[in-house]
């Protein structure tokens, strides 16, 4: 079933998604059109075109202008990069970090190979420490421009060794070793 509109977009730009059309005494005639291709999605708005072809004209060329100069870049996160963290006066000796998933962002065609990717970790963490607590970041440059951080995070949460936990650890270590 197909639905008819004014967006005559819809009909003849490839890869054309939709939106509105719109007409005011102010700002003339209006469309806000969206695209996709390969991946990337486009938005265009533009206000005060004299005729609806004209509107729809400006729209294509913002949206050519876009799919010509950009490209979407969808960062791989090497989760072996993130090693367990070092816990001082913990009742473990480490924690396990994690990272969400990159999301994809648009960058200048052709830069991809550009993209620097640097893992920063804490190298030591003093318990307590708290499940979800920031260890690090993953971030992503181009041309020494920070365009994306994603924070590294403990797993689990390390209580501070006190003495009674000592203890009780002694304890179920030598019941451990004399059942054997």
């Amino acid at each position: 079933m197909f639905i008819t509109g004014t967006n005559k977009l819809v009909r003849f730009y490839d890869g054309c998604t939709g939106l509105k059309t719109g007409t005011t005494d102010k700002a003339g005639k209006c469309i806000s059109a969206s695209a996709e291709r390969n991946g990337m999605r486009l938005v265009a708005v533009t206000l005060g075109s004299e005729t609806s072809d004209d509107r729809f004209e400006a729209a294509k060329k913002l949206l050519d202008y876009g799919f010509s100069n950009f490209e979407w870049y969808n960062p791989e996160i090497d989760l072996a990069q993130l090693t367990p963290i070092k816990v001082k006066a913990g009742k473990y000796n480490s924690v396990a970090v994690t990272a969400d998933a990159a999301e994809g962002f648009m960058i200048p065609k052709g830069m991809s190979a550009s993209i620097v990717q640097t893992v920063t970790m804490q190298q030591e963490l003093t318990a307590p420490v708290e499940a979800g607590q920031k260890a690090g970041a993953i971030t992503f440059t181009l041309d020494g421009v920070l365009i994306m951080e994603i924070p590294i995070v403990t797993v689990d949460a390390v209580e501070r060794m006190t003495f009674r936990a000592a203890y009780e650890m002694l304890v179920r270590m030598l019941f451990s070793l004399s059942i054997k």
